[in-house]
């Protein structure tokens, strides 16, 4: 496949360890305190969506967009949703570590909008929805 001497990308970061990935100071967030930071999110989208909007406005309609657009705006700007900024957690590439761009972010929210992907794990302990725009939750 490479020639000798060189070595492709999933050779490099096979050796190093989620710390060396990650940076110093960071680790995989575990699934509890990711499980609570979503649910914080979806609470605090449930409460802004109800003071926005009466249950005859559609308000079950409007509170999975509120949900959307705070997680979108606040990943991107902010590496990290609300509910995970409580818990003292980020969002970054793998196994970089940089920021997400903005449509990655856009499409990692929608993966978790469809809850499947964000409940199938690998043995990192990374969502599916992570895996496939190469991003992770880091504990900070």
């Amino acid at each position: 496949m490479f020639p000798v001497g060189v070595r492709g990308e999933s050779d490099y970061y096979a050796h190093m360890s989620q710390q060396e990935m990650a940076g110093a100071g960071s680790e995989v967030a575990g699934v509890g305190r990711r499980f609570i930071a979503i649910t914080l999110d979806w609470l605090m989208s449930w409460a802004v969506g109800s003071l926005i909007f009466s249950q005859d406005q559609g308000r079950s309609l409007w509170i999975p967009l509120v949900f959307f657009l705070e997680i979108v705006l606040l990943t991107w700007l902010t590496g990290a949703s609300a509910g995970q900024r409580v818990l003292g957690l980020t969002v970054r590439s793998y196994p970089e570590g940089f920021a997400l761009t903005l449509p990655k972010v856009i499409l990692r929210t929608l993966l978790i909008l469809l809850v499947i992907p964000a409940v199938v794990f690998d043995s990192e302990g990374r969502g599916l929805h992570d895996r496939i725009v190469s991003s992770a939750v880091f504990r900070k």
